[in-house]
This record gives structure tokens, C-alpha cells and sequence, in this order.
């Protein structure tokens, strides 16, 4: 990708562009406050269209925002703005899926480990509660990948120890209640697992506490960003296209999830690969991968951009995470090849193979869907890292192709799954990534009832069609102008 867009106009337009900014930063700030304390999320149609609607005003307000910022110069001033706001809407966000009658009770109930003061949907998943009892677990010496939530409670049931202790309180069974897919064990590798330790080590059970770490690495994407951005000679003040989007928001403050730990060590490891530091680059990398698995994608383009010497630094932290599951690897293995055959959600591509397979007659199109979709992401990943001019703007445009087809080529694409590019989309200048989180959220129409229809994948997926050839276009007559900048 290459930047297309001129060069800001002069100075004299900041002071006017900052408090544009600063205006569009307070009405996205009050629609927060709205989404978290006066909304119900709920199945019913009139609860997902709210949500739809709040969270399409915050996006166009984000819209707005990124072309007030085009007209900053890189300073201080333009980016602790950008920050103080970034905070305050994560610092609402952490509050959403507490019950609005008996808010400051619910919270102290949940800090204290006295009960589950959050709904058990939050804002639409519920990812977090498998975070918590994975830390349970683990604080009791018991590994999440060695036994069920069903087992454990029938364990804990017949009285068996540690099972018994560890379900003593009622708090517990309601995270158990409250966790999905009992009949599967963990999916979350050691760098996770950690996490979940921190976090029950620090308040048992706590919800806010643990989203409250998920914000601190949604925080350090945002610093490393700037870093990246640097690096590659883009605007720093272009930060504010992960900081100040509705779905990084929603996705991480809301509702918690653990990705944003390996979102953080992907974009500091690339940071610091453009930056030839190349055993901290690997360093983070693995720890990237064994905080979230999908990061894997770059191993080659970071081989391929370092020297040999470094490449240990790489396999020591992947060997320490296979250590840590000694023994465990096969109940692992199972539950991710589960999820794999299982979960199919918000898929286009995968979608697209299973059709055309079907229309070819196979009696079993997801087979072919998943050896087409997972061969085409394997040779990206071989292939891709051999390509480009090997300078830092190539190098993260390539890396944010290769995070790109992982999460689209997914048979389930949740849509926090396209965050993992979201950071490398923008420092490598591509606008119909941002585009694309937007058009992701008509997926949670699927919770009023339209799962069984695609006209939403159409316009999820046709609208990014779109936008990707839009952007192209724009790209090419820059080029042909002269004024793309490499």
C-alpha cells in the first residue's frame, strides 16, 4: 500500500482542525455513555437495531474524525488529544453489561468476587467468562486444557477434589453457567493463560479488573502504532484510526477480549523488525503467537526479514510455550481442531469455496472449503515474504496482507478477528480495512434471528469489495500524478 493523500495544506488550519477534533471526540464520547449505561443488549430486534444505529453514528463520527486529523502536523498536542479521548472511551466502555438499575452495586459485587454483577452477553459475547474460569483453574493448579467445564462440574458434584473447592462458590458456578461450549476445553495457549492468571491473582472472578487489562494492551497497540507509524513515515496523528475506532472499542473495552494481548505484540514486533532490532522482533512475535495463534501467519516474512543469528531468540519462546503444555498438547490440539470443523460465522470467502464446491456437485463442500481456504492462507504465508522491496513500508504492507487472509480466509470471522490487521492496515495506509470493521457489525443481526440469511454478508462483504477497489483506483491515479509516496 502507498499513500495517496497529499500532504497536509499548512499549519494555520490546525487550531481549527483540533477543536473539530476535540468536538467530534466529545459527541463520539456521549453516544458511549449512551451505548453503556442506558442500552439493553438483548436478542430482541429492537435491542440490535439500537445497537446497530449507536454504533453506525460512532463510525461516522470516526469517519469525520480521521479527515479532521488529516489536517494535524505531527506535535504533541494533536495526539495527547487524540489519547485523552481514546481513555475516556474505553474508560466507559469498561462499565458496559453492568446492569444499569443497580450499577456502582453490580461493580462492587464484581471487584469483590461476592457475585457476577455483568450480564452474561455483555455487549453481545461472552468470551470473558472462559477467560475467568481458565484463571480459576489454573490459580488451583488445575491446567484448562486437561478437563471440560462439564466435567469439572460433575467432578465438583461428586465431591471430588480439587474440583469441589474450586465451584465451593456460588460465584463460580455462575461463571461455569455463564461460560459456552462445556463440552470443549480450553483453545487459549501459555501467553493467555498467563493473563487469565494475572487477572484472577488480582481479583478473582472480576470482570472489570480483566477488562481492565485488555484496555492496558489496547493502550500499548495505540503507543506502539505511533512508534510504527513513525518508522514508516506516515502522520502519527493517523494513530487515531485504531484509537478512536467504534469496533476496537467495542470489541476490547466492552467486551474483553484476550486478542487484544496479541494485536499489542504484533504491532510492536513489527515495529521493531522495520527498526532492525531483530531478536526483540522475534521475541515478540512468539510471544505473540502464543498469546493468540493466528499471529503464526508472519513467521516467514520475519525469517525472511532477519538474520540468522536472531532466528533462536524465536524458536526459545516457542519452545517455552510448548513446555508449558507438555502433556497437554493433544487436549489443545483437539479442542482447536474442533472449533476449526464447528465454527462457521461471518465467512465470505470460505463461504464462496463451500458454494462453488457445492455447485460442483461434492456431497461434503466445507471439506473442500477448508483445504481450499487454508491452502490459500499456507502458500500467502510461504510465498508472500519473498515478494517487495524489503524496505519498512513493504515489509508492513506485507504483513498486514498476510493477518488480513488469515481472518478472512477463517470459516468463522468474528469481527474482532479483523483487529488483528486493523494496526498495519493503518500504518500501511490502507483506508477500506477501517471500512470493514464498520460493515463487520451487521453480523450481530445474527442475534435477532437473521443467522439463516446472507443479505448482510452481501453488503459486509460486497460494501469491502467496493471500498478495496475504490482505494486501488485512487492509488493508481496517484501513481500515474506522481504524488504516491512509496
Amino acid at each position: 500500500m502507498g499513500q495517496y493523500s497529499e500532504a497536509p495544506e499548512s499549519a494555520r488550519h490546525e487550531p481549527r482542525a483540533l477543536a473539530m477534533l476535540a468536538g467530534l471526540g466529545a459527541a463520539s464520547a456521549a453516544v458511549y455513555v449512551a451505548v453503556a449505561f442506558g442500552m439493553r443488549f438483548s436478542n430482541e430486534p429492537a435491542d440490535v437495531a439500537g445497537f446497530l444505529v449507536a454504533f453506525g453514528a460512532l463510525f461516522a463520527l470516526y469517519a469525520a474524525a480521521g479527515v479532521a486529523a488529516r489536517g494535524l502536523r505531527p506535535a504533541r498536542r494533536p495526539l495527547l488529544l487524540i489519547f485523552v479521548f481514546a481513555l475516556v472511551f474505553r474508560l466507559v466502555m469498561l462499565c458496559a453489561g453492568l446492569p444499569r438499575e443497580r450499577l456502582l452495586a453490580a461493580l462492587t459485587d464484581d471487584l469483590k468476587g461476592r457475585a457476577t454483577g455483568y450480564s452474561t452477553f455483555l455487549i453481545y459475547d461472552n468470551d470473558v467468562w472462559r477467560y475467568l474460569w481458565d484463571g480459576h483453574l489454573a490459580g488451583a493448579g488445575v491446567s484448562p486444557a486437561a478437563v471440560t467445564p462439564a466435567r469439572a462440574a460433575e467432578l465438583a458434584e461428586a465431591g471430588q477434589p480439587p474440583y469441589a473447592g474450586l465451584l465451593a462458590e456460588e460465584l463460580w458456578w455462575d461463571v461455569l453457567d455463564n461460560t459456552s461450549f462445556h463440552e470443549y476445553t480450553t483453545v487459549y495457549p501459555p501467553v493467555a493463560q498467563l493473563a487469565f492468571q494475572l487477572s484472577h491473582a488480582l481479583a478473582p472472578g472480576s470482570v472489570f479488573v480483566w477488562k481492565l487489562l485488555v484496555v492496558m494492551a489496547d493502550l500499548a497497540t495505540c503507543w506502539a502504532l505511533v512508534l510504527l507509524l513513525g518508522a514508516v513515515g506516515r502522520p502519527r496523528s493517523e494513530v487515531l484510526l485504531w484509537a478512536w475506532n467504534p469496533l476496537v472499542v467495542k470489541e476490547l473495552a466492552g467486551s474483553g477480549h484476550v486478542d487484544a494481548l496479541m494485536i499489542a505484540l504484533v504491532t510492536a514486533a513489527v515495529w521493531l523488525l522495520v527498526t532492525r532490532r531483530h531478536a526483540a522482533a522475534l521475541i515478540a512475535l512468539g510471544a505473540s503467537i502464543l498469546a493468540k495463534l493466528g499471529s503464526a501467519a508472519l513467521v516467514v516474512l520475519f525469517l525472511r526479514r532477519t538474520r540468522p543469528w536472531s532466528w533462536p531468540a524465536l524458536a526459545g519462546v516457542l519452545g517455552l510455550g510448548a513446555v508449558a503444555l507438555l502433556g497437554e498438547l493433544p487436549q489443545l490440539a483437539a479442542g482447536l481442531a474442533a472449533y476449526a470443523r464447528e465454527w462457521v460465522f461471518n465467512t465470505g470467502p470460505w463461504a464462496a469455496a463451500a458454494w462453488l464446491a457445492a455447485l460442483a456437485g461434492s456431497s461434503r463442500p466445507e471439506l473442500w472449503a477448508n483445504a481450499v481456504t487454508r491452502g490459500m492462507a499456507l502458500v500467502m504465508a510461504v510465498a508472500l515474504p519473498w515478494t517487495g522491496s524489503g524496505s519498512a513500508r513493504s515489509i508492513v504492507g506485507t504483513a498486514f496482507v498476510l493477518l488480513a487472509a488469515t481472518a478472512l480466509l477463517n470459516p468463522s470471522v468474528m469481527p474482532w478477528y479483523l483487529l488483528w490487521a486493523l494496526p498495519l492496515a493503518v500504518a500501511a495506509g490502507c483506508r477500506s480495512w477501517p471500512v470493514l470493521t464498520a460493515l463487520s457489525l451487521l453480523s450481530y443481526l445474527h442475534y435477532c434471528g437473521a443467522g439463516d440469511r446472507s443479505w448482510w454478508l452481501w453488503l459486509e462483504y460486497g460494501g469491502f469489495a467496493l471500498a478495496l477497489a475504490a482505494e486501488a483506483g485512487l492509488w493508481r491515479a496517484a501513481r500515474k500524478r506522481g504524488t504516491l509516496r512509496a
